[in-house]
Parts: C-alpha cells; sequence; structure tokens
C-alpha cells in the first residue's frame, strides 16, 4: 500500500474509533451515573429548556430528543478530531522509528 494512501486509512480509523468511544463513553455514563448524579440527559435537557426558554416539555418529545442528538453529534465530532490527532501522532511516530 502506498504511504499516502496508509496514512489516510490509519487516520480514518482513528477518527471512527474516537468517534465511537467518544459516543460510548458519553452513554454509558448516562446508564451507570443515572441515579448517583440526579437524571439522565434527557431529564436535564427538559430541565434546561424549561429554565431558559419557559417551555414545558417532556423527557420523551422531539425537541428534547433532538437536542441530545445534537449533543451526541458534538461529542462524536470531537471524539473523531482527538481520534485522527492520535492516529496521525502514532502514525508518524512509527514512522520515524522504524526508518532503515
Amino acid at each position: 500500500m502506498q504511504p499516502a494512501r496508509r496514512l489516510k486509512a490509519v487516520v480514518i480509523a482513528g477518527a471512527l474509533v474516537g468517534a465511537l468511544l467518544g459516543i460510548g463513553t458519553a452513554l454509558s455514563m448516562d446508564l451507570v451515573y443515572d441515579a448517583s448524579l440526579g437524571g439522565s440527559w434527557q431529564q436535564s435537557i427538559r430541565g434546561d429548556l424549561q429554565r431558559y426558554f419557559s417551555c414545558k416539555v417532556s423527557e420523551t418529545s422531539l425537541i428534547v430528543t433532538f437536542v441530545f442528538l445534537g449533543i451526541l453529534t458534538v461529542l462524536g465530532v470531537f471524539g473523531a478530531a482527538m481520534g485522527a490527532l492520535f492516529a496521525l501522532i502514532a502514525y508518524k511516530f512509527l514512522e520515524i522509528m522504524l526508518k532503515r
């Protein structure tokens, strides 16, 4: 495989793993710490919408779901960026170390 294609594949794989880890961590923290922190993401979003915009919504309403998906998207993009950066640094480091 050519070095440019290999680098592209490594960065894409790092971004994919980083996005999955970021979203997985956020969702698992929501499940594990639900009772101890006093609520889930949906309850927090509902409370914030009621506090800031004075609108009464339920935890299962469409706006709460869209805001939740938006938050997960931001976390996924951030995780993907960190994963791609880590993969790039690791690839370049190993490339330098393995030069003959």
